[in-house]
């Protein structure tokens, strides 16, 4: 599952101040306001301008801790993370909450300063005890996770649900997560599909996804529709979400819900792979491999995905078979044949591998 980083907006009140100066610091706070304050979306920040206007605002009032929070905000969309920490640390030192929780988002992030779960835990709870949505929904998954603090899906769930009800739709999607694997909570399909849904329609990308897995399989109350699941995957792929852009590759090969195309798969495969996190990459490029091995003839380029999805997870036994057959295809089955053999080693009750070994066996005795 993945986790989008949300920012709360600020609300900016401007000081008392002379009428000369009123005009004119009126004016940097209302542009302040308008690029990072209430109502705009932290991916909607337009850096440059809004740190013009916030470090005009905050220079004329430097003890304003909503105008030191919406710099700190700027300078976290422009990707200043030094600077952002300064700002945000400011903010909080004056009482921000909201400060507190985005500082506790660079701690689980690693945004500027090395990933410390416990040291983002210790800034959420505050923050979470007063209300703060993303704190809550941090700590919801850091419980999730076992990260910084001790494991607890329930109450990661009872925290998603407390961020869902106060409009987080990411946190939905994580009730969803939660619901369909019966983690902290009851085991339910058709609840998970009916979060996801939600989620879905506002375009968040793993609900997306996992409501296209329930699509695909029949699952929670729906009647299987492919069209529908690769539908839901490529609006999850075409947000980046590597995942989804592997599931959709997988569709074109096998040519449910759309036309066969193994070049679009191959497209999907690779767009994967360019936008993944190390597990997704691995994903994509075992898959592609597999493909070039089983469905073409482009070996060199599939022994070299194939090698780098192995050394990416050695523990993968399917990317050990992967690797095995693209060698055995080549011609080189004595190569493979040690590889095949760490494949069942890591899961001897794969009966596939177990095909595989004999037709690699096969083909060196001659």
């Amino acid at each position: 599952m993945t986790f989008v980083r949300t920012m709360l907006a600020a609300t900016f009140v401007v000081g008392a101040m002379s009428v000369p100066a009123l005009a004119q610091e009126q004016s940097a706070a209302e542009l302040c306001s308008e690029r990072v304050g209430e109502g705009v979306e932290f991916d909607d920040i337009e850096p440059i301008g809004a740190i013009e206007a916030c470090l005009d605002a905050a220079k004329a009032e430097p003890d304003n801790i909503d105008f030191r929070y919406g710099l700190a905000r700027a300078y976290d969309a422009a990707e200043d993370y030094e600077k952002a920490h300064i700002h945000y640390t400011a903010a909080m030192d004056g009482g921000s909450l909201k400060a507190r929780a985005a500082l506790g988002q660079l701690y689980e992030f690693g945004l500027g300063v090395d990933i410390d779960y416990e040291r983002a835990a210790e800034l959420y709870q505050p923050a979470l005890e007063g209300g703060v949505r993303i704190a809550i929904e941090g700590m919801g998954k850091l419980y999730e996770t076992g990260n910084g603090v001790k494991q607890d899906y329930a109450r990661a769930a009872e925290l998603y649900r407390q961020a869902s009800e106060d409009g987080s739709d990411w946190a939905t999607a994580s009730l969803g997560w939660l619901t369909e694997n019966g983690w902290g909570v009851a085991q339910d399909d058709v609840e998970a599909v009916r979060l996801y849904q939600i989620a879905a329609d506002a375009g968040i990308d793993f609900a997306q996804n996992n409501l296209a897995t329930y699509y695909e399989n029949g699952r929670g109350g729906l009647a299987k529709d492919p069209e529908e699941a690769v539908r839901l995957y490529a609006l999850a792929s075409d947000q980046g979400m590597a995942l989804a852009s592997n599931n959709l590759a997988q569709h074109y090969i096998q040519g449910t819900g759309v036309e066969r195309d193994l070049a679009k798969a191959e497209d999907y495969f690779r767009k994967a792979i360019s936008e993944g996190q190390p597990a997704d990459v691995a994903s994509a490029q075992n898959n592609l491999a597999w493909m070039f091995a089983t469905e073409g003839d482009d070996l060199k380029d599939a022994e070299a995905l194939s090698r780098a999805a192995v050394a990416a997870e050695p523990d993968k036994a399917t990317y050990h078979d992967t690797l095995a057959w693209v060698l055995h295809k080549d011609g080189r089955s004595k190569e493979a044949l040690p590889v095949i053999k760490k494949a069942i080693e890591l899961d001897p009750a794969d009966e596939t591998f177990t095909e595989h070994l004999e037709a690699i066996e096969a083909a060196i005795a001659g």
